[in-house]
């Protein structure tokens, strides 16, 4: 099994790789499959951090809303008079739970694929560049700037 979870998750790498360095290049998928995890790999530290932290910020924000929609759920249902009339209570928060995480996977997932994009671009930037990326926005320069000041 840890077999098959390890060749599950490079399968998602390289696909989201893949996705993001095509967006990027126009290369068809197998070329940007290749392409993105040879640059993946080249700046591995820079995408673990990410992918972590992203991951980390997709589940607190699950959390919060999962457990702010149950205590919306809670008040409202208090002060309507309705809480005591249901014969089980755990039925309706067991589907409130489920729906929410369900939704804010959905919509918070696509945090982690703008991640992914993000550092594609500033990988093939900083390639391109010898190193220094020229292309972007210029709080992302003044950020990097500080970053590299910081190592130096």
């Amino acid at each position: 099994m840890c077999l098959v979870r390890c060749l599950e998750e490079y399968l998602i790498i390289v696909d989201r790789a893949a996705l993001a360095y095509m967006a990027v290049s126009g290369e068809p998928y197998c070329t940007s499959g290749m392409n993105g995890f040879l640059l993946i790999w080249k700046h591995l530290f820079s995408f673990m951090f990410s992918r972590r932290v992203g991951n980390t910020l997709v589940f607190m924000g699950t959390m919060i809303m999962c457990g702010l929609n149950s205590l919306c759920f809670y008040l409202i249902m208090k002060q309507n008079g309705n809480w005591y009339r249901l014969n089980s209570v755990w039925l309706p928060f067991v589907v409130l739970i489920f729906a929410t995480l369900f939704i804010s996977n959905t919509f918070l997932g696509l945090f982690e694929a703008a991640i992914t994009g993000t550092l594609i671009c500033l990988g093939i930037d900083m390639d391109l560049n010898n190193g220094s990326p020229v292309n972007g926005p210029p709080d992302l320069h003044d950020k990097l700037d500080k970053a590299f000041e910081v190592d130096k």
